[in-house]
């Protein structure tokens, strides 16, 4: 604030200089007198004050803004699925994979704050029982048309264009062989 303030008074100084005290040489030219004449009003003071009122509200922005939990690393399973299959989301850097049921999906997703944007998916050409095949097709559709996603305590909920939820538990994800 008090690199600000003195900004604000050497422009104070410029404008008298140039305006009223032309005549004046810039040695005579008070200092004090000018934090006088700045303090008491007139049009500095009022472009300090809006200076300062910008500055307080980009100082008073959520911490969040540009802020985005990472994905990468993590498993989830849909919590709302059939018994007798488990689908399954995993994420790398920007790919993301899985088990949707009866086959395994790869493709690729983006971040931007809290957007999600899932590009076309892959899979494996198995087939299953009709109700997996069915879950697993309806799983990848609604995935493919995934808008935001937020990050909850216990895993993910993404939600798409329709505003259709799915809601992702966080399990932990598996560690690769060793030798």
């Amino acid at each position: 604030i008090r690199k600000i303030k003195n900004v604000a008074i050497n422009i104070a100084i410029y404008q008298i200089k140039k305006t009223k005290w032309q005549k004046i040489k810039s040695n005579t030219v008070s200092r004090r007198k000018i934090k006088l004449d700045f303090l008491q009003g007139g049009r500095m003071k009022k472009i300090f004050v809006g200076l300062m009122l910008v500055l307080g509200m980009i100082g008073c922005t959520s911490s969040k803004v540009g802020k985005t939990e990472s994905l990468a690393g993590k498993q989830y399973v849909l919590v709302q699925q059939g018994k007798d299959y488990q689908i399954t989301l995993n994420f790398a850097e920007d790919n993301l994979f899985g088990f949707a049921g009866v086959n395994h999906y790869f493709g690729k997703y983006q971040l931007d704050g809290n957007k999600l944007v899932v590009g076309s998916a892959g899979s494996t050409m198995m087939a299953g029982p009709q109700e997996a095949m069915t879950a697993e097709q309806n799983f990848l559709s609604q995935l493919g048309k995934a808008k935001t996603y937020e990050v909850t305590e216990t895993g993910l909920i993404i939600t798409t264009e329709a505003g259709e939820k799915l809601e992702f538990k966080l399990v932990e994800a598996p560690k690769p062989a060793q030798k």
